[in-house]
């Protein structure tokens, strides 16, 4: 029968499952944090919550269907991420693969009531379904060894600096440029990030450290290398292995505010592999035109100050020796016309 679980709300079919909920099936990953693939692994929050298996939480919304649903990603990397999550707590989990099978009961992707980018899935399943048969545990390689770069090459992908938990920017979201090109060979995927100045309210600065890895990890061994620096020394293109293929990576950074306590700050660098793009087959990195086009424009407007400067001057000096040259002139006429009017009056 189409009956939720006992303790779900009266009202929660008439007034807060989602008219546009379907029983559709979707392909999906999901999480199974308990280490076993049964029944019990595909229960919501709010029944772990009812049934003592988590502690209450302080701002559970009540009328958010999303409280009742089992939580399911349709992306692998987003799985992957959640995966990471819940290892500090549950060794054991691992990720699965299935499809929310309609019989079990309907389901909706979040981003159709919400603000949401990812491929996140709410299922709301019946208390008498069986959704455990439907899936089966991943088979790691099989996911990862399958990689979005066909061949050697130069690609270009955009990139976003999101909150190291939340999904939205980071307080430091502009520091980087939305473009990045990758670069691979013989397999290898190197990132090239550009970055530039920021600012955190009345303050400016620009990243002087980037690693790659959480804080939970030796992030410090892993340090992104610096391949170029504006004229004041500050870095401005950054260079590092891709650690893998999901859509994030885990990232510290440091723009070295004293203020701020000069600390590493925790983010997520958002990879939207949907706009990847190969652009040629050049496996190394192509030096910075634009770069060297802006230091030729410079050093041509320098040339050209000097050159206007020098014929400021020039005409300076030409006009200085105009004037005494006038000056002499009509000092010898005065002369000239004193000496003969003395004559006069010695010849009268």
């Amino acid at each position: 029968m189409k009956e939720f679980p006992d303790c779900f709300p009266e009202n929660f079919k008439t007034e807060i499952l989602p008219e546009d909920a379907r029983e559709d099936n979707k392909d999906v990953y999901r999480v199974i944090k308990n280490g076993i693939l049964d029944r019990e692994s595909f229960i919501s929050t709010y029944e772990e919550i009812q049934r003592g298996l988590i502690p209450p939480k302080k701002r559970l919304n009540l009328k958010a269907p999303g409280t009742y649903s089992t939580s399911c990603n349709m992306q692998y990397s987003e799985a992957q991420y959640a995966l990471d999550v819940f290892m500090r707590h549950h060794p054991r989990a691992f990720i699965a693969k299935g499809v929310t099978e309609g019989s079990c009961g309907p389901s909706q992707l979040t981003s159709e009531r919400e603000e949401r980018d990812n491929t996140h899935v709410d299922w709301w399943v019946y208390k008498g379904g069986a959704p455990q048969f439907y899936f089966k545990e991943v088979d790691k390689k099989d996911e990862e060894n399958t990689s979005r770069f066909t061949k050697d090459g130069t690609y270009s992908v955009d990139v976003a600096l999101w909150n190291a938990t939340s999904d939205k920017e980071s307080m430091a979201a502009s520091a980087i440029d939305s473009k990045a090109n990758i670069i691979v060979k013989d397999g290898k995927a190197t990132m090239y990030l550009s970055t530039k100045e920021m600012s955190f309210g009345s303050i400016k600065a620009s990243l002087q450290e980037f690693y790659i890895g959480s804080e939970q990890e030796d992030y410090k061994n892993h340090g992104a290398t610096i391949i170029e620096k504006d004229a004041q020394g500050n870095p401005t293109l950054w260079a590092f292995e891709l650690p893998h293929e999901n859509e994030y990576i885990n990232v510290m950074m440091n723009p070295h505010v004293a203020m701020m306590g000069n600390m590493d700050l925790a983010a997520r660098l958002k990879i939207d592999y949907t706009t990847l793009t190969y652009v040629s087959d050049k496996t190394e990195l192509e030096p910075n035109t634009k770069k060297d086009d802006q230091q030729e424009n410079t050093n041509k407007d320098q040339t050209a100050n000097k050159e206007n400067q020098i014929n400021e001057n020039q005409s300076v000096k030409t006009g200085d020796q105009t004037s005494i040259q006038l000056f002499m002139t009509l000092f010898i006429i005065s002369i000239t016309m004193i000496g003969f009017i003395l004559r006069k009056k010695h010849e009268a």
